[in-house]
């Protein structure tokens, strides 16, 4: 009975403990692979981002950034942690994005773009 309670609590505490299924790691290889650079990003594309509106309701959209965009500038880089978004207008840094690899479902990777999808 000791054992089935043991047995039990440990397959309890494994059922919450959540793993990355994309790893700054894999995204290096897949670079190192395709002989890029982060540099090399030409469009970045984000799915299942939640997009919230003053009235209370929210869904899940897509977001696809050019690296120039007029005054706009976009890069990415990757953190021991996830993956960074930086947004700069007219050289000037406005905001920073940050998508944990815990949260990332997973990626496509090309010589001109690097798309992610969240988990749901």
């Amino acid at each position: 009975m000791k054992k089935f309670i043991l047995i039990f609590v440990f397959a309890i505490i494994a059922s919450f403990t959540s793993f990355s299924q994309v790893t700054k790691a894999d995204l290096t290889k897949a670079m190192a692979e395709l002989n890029i650079t982060e540099a090399s990003f030409e469009s970045l594309g984000f799915n299942n981002l939640h997009s919230f509106y003053t009235d209370g309701t929210n869904k899940k959209i897509s977001n696809v950034y050019k690296k120039v965009n007029g005054e706009w500038t976009n890069k990415v880089y990757f953190a021991d942690n996830g993956v960074v978004l930086e947004s700069a207008k007219n050289g000037v840094e406005t905001s920073r994005q940050f998508f944990p690899y815990t949260n990332i479902s997973y990626f496509e990777m090309t010589t001109t773009g690097f798309y992610i999808t969240l988990k749901n």
